[in-house]
């Protein structure tokens, strides 16, 4: 039993985040005419949700996105997805 809890509080206390190869790869197979995918991912999964935000500029074109934080031992989101509000306005 005292190994069981330990697991469970390894795995809610360790997080290391992968999402920039992540959103990348995400992106390219969306996207495979893409010239240039640049992506920039948050650090810190704010609302412990297992996903940090990430915005990645394919050409011209921003897209919001959220990619799975890495948690070691631990069954985590394998996949990136689309942010629930995707919409990124430019303002100039």
């Amino acid at each position: 039993m005292k190994k069981i809890i330990l697991l469970i509080i390894l795995c809610g206390c360790v997080r290391i985040h992968e999402g920039t190869d992540d959103a990348k790869s995400f992106l390219a197979t969306f996207y495979p005419e893409a010239k240039s995918i640049l992506v920039q991912c948050q650090t810190y999964d704010t609302d412990q949700n297992g996903y940090v935000s990430c915005t990645g500029k394919v050409d011209e074109k921003l897209i919001a996105m959220e990619c799975p934080v890495k948690n070691p031992g631990c069954v985590t989101n394998t996949e990136c997805r689309l942010a629930k509000s995707s919409v990124v306005q430019i303002i100039d």
